[in-house]
């Protein structure tokens, strides 16, 4: 991974997951992130959510319909077969990087072995709030670099203090960058 093509931006109340779309290998947890978003963005308006992620194999037309569906009246955005471009400037314009992968399995093929998108955001100052699962405990160093969850409710409260917390949240940031 070359961390020197992502550079944190002007930052923006945007809350962002980038992964595959398809439901072949991994599970992803778009659904999970979007109902998520929902209870977050009752208690605290303000923020977007942004899916990005690539369309390939094992991504049916229904799937992204019935995501749209389910985040129906939310600042929710898909952001379909992004180029590399468009992921930097997602990384570095967005504060919290989110992952369901795994979520609500016992399979451990379906989490996340590495997680490259992590350490993009990450590099671009994003601070991670990504499931205690795969690979990712390898990665963030929980309460330093990011969070790791283990419930959907571990995940909006601690999403909700970093929205509410400006200092926490720069912090974090800034160790995320290292």
């Amino acid at each position: 991974i070359d961390t020197s093509l992502l550079k944190p931006g002007k930052k923006e109340n945007v809350i962002f997951y980038i992964g595959s779309f398809s439901r072949l290998t991994q599970l992803k947890g778009h659904e999970v992130l979007v109902e998520s978003f929902r209870h977050v963005h009752k208690q605290y308006p303000g923020w977007k959510l942004v899916l990005a992620g690539g369309m390939g194999v094992g991504t049916t037309v229904e799937d992204i319909k019935a995501l749209k569906r389910s985040a129906k009246n939310l600042p929710v955005e898909l952001m379909l077969n992004p180029s590399f471009v468009d992921i930097r400037k997602l990384c570095a314009l967005g504060k919290i990087f989110w992952s369901a992968s795994g979520y609500s399995t016992d399979n451990p093929l379906k989490t996340e072995h590495f997680g490259i998108t992590v350490v993009e955001a990450m590099s671009a100052g994003a601070v991670p709030i990504i499931t205690n699962l795969g690979g990712y405990p390898e990665i963030v160093d929980h309460g330093r670099s990011g969070f790791l969850w283990d419930s959907l409710d571990q995940l909006e409260k601690l999403t909700l203090e970093l929205m509410t917390h400006e200092t926490k949240l720069t912090t974090l940031s800034r160790e995320a960058i290292t």
